[in-house]
């Protein structure tokens, strides 16, 4: 069966056999007290609901997980990261290792588990594909949007400016109105 990921990081078509490989492949990684936090992850299911569920582990159940995907127990403050943190993180970690386009050169790709990829997506962490268009087009103090990102960043700007038109007109047809009535004219 293929299936299009709504909410989460592969926008793409991905079928079951890969969205299962993927899992199983971390599920090898992180062990058996992981494994349960790789099993409450739904591949279907909106980002946030994954967050709500996988928060839900115990902290040692989550310890594996981000040791797996380079997820840091500790934030820059050097406190220890709340559980929702840590599972927000780990979610977009794990969404990050399904299949995605590449905005540089069009190819399907997805960055494996282990490996470092040229650039990370400045909003969700998606690693970037290790394409010639790709690595030569990430200059140092730039920074770097991915596709799935780039796409939703631009729905929302433009139904931010969709909404600011309307906002507009609805500000001229109240101030007409508003005119109308001070005047007595119909």
């Amino acid at each position: 069966m293929t299936n299009v990921m709504t909410d989460g990081m592969a926008n793409v078509m991905t079928d079951d056999r890969t969205v299962k490989e993927v899992l199983a492949e971390l599920k090898k990684a992180v062990g058996a007290k992981g494994k349960v936090v790789i099993e409450a992850y739904d591949y279907y299911a909106e980002h946030a609901i994954n967050v709500n569920s996988i928060s839900k582990r115990k902290g040692e159940e989550l310890e594996p997980v981000c040791k797996a995907l380079d997820v840091l127990l500790v934030g820059r403050d050097g406190k220890n990261r709340v559980k929702t943190e840590l599972a927000d993180k780990n979610v977009l970690c794990i969404e990050g290792l399904f299949p995605i386009d590449c905005q540089d050169c069009g190819e399907q790709y997805r960055v494996k588990l282990g490996t470092t990829p040229p650039s990370l997506c400045f909003l969700c962490g998606q690693g970037a594909h290790a394409c010639k268009q790709s690595i030569t087009g990430n200059r140092k103090g730039s920074v770097w949007v991915c596709s799935y990102c780039w796409k939703k960043m631009s729905l929302t700007l433009h139904l931010v400016a969709h909404k600011e038109r309307l906002r507009e007109t609805l500000r001229k047809m109240k101030r007409g109105r508003t005119k109308q009535r001070s005047t007595g004219t119909k």
